[in-house]
């Protein structure tokens, strides 16, 4: 199940916004309203699986903000992850991230359209 904040047209003004209590996948910013980035809360419960994707043409950032949980990713490996870590993933990489505890796994999926190299 997809949430999206009732979003404003695009601007060139500074966006404020709270963060949910969405427990599931929760969409806080997109185009049109950016020129380009994404962000979305997404909280895992226990044992629960993000699901492996790929950035394609997008770096990402993943911002732990509770809990802790597993990243699998190409060219990294498996590598466990917590609150107040970032974790930077260049284009073109497949990643996975899985909660390996009890407590809800919550982080913020940021991503941009890369410049091309």
């Amino acid at each position: 199940m997809s949430n999206t904040l009732t979003a404003p047209t695009r601007t060139t003004q500074p966006i404020v916004r709270e963060l949910p209590l969405a427990n599931d996948y929760f969409t806080l910013l997109s185009p049109p309203t950016t020129l380009g980035q994404r962000v979305v809360l997404i909280t895992l419960m226990a044992g629960q699986e993000w699901g492996w994707h790929s950035t394609e043409s997008r770096e990402e950032s993943l911002c732990v903000l509770q809990g802790q949980g597993r990243l699998d990713a190409q060219r990294l490996g498996r590598q466990m992850i917590n609150q107040r870590q970032l974790v930077y993933l260049p284009p073109y990489t497949e990643h996975n991230v899985t909660n390996t505890e009890t407590a809800p796994l919550r982080f913020m999926s940021i991503t941009c359209p890369a410049p091309e190299l």
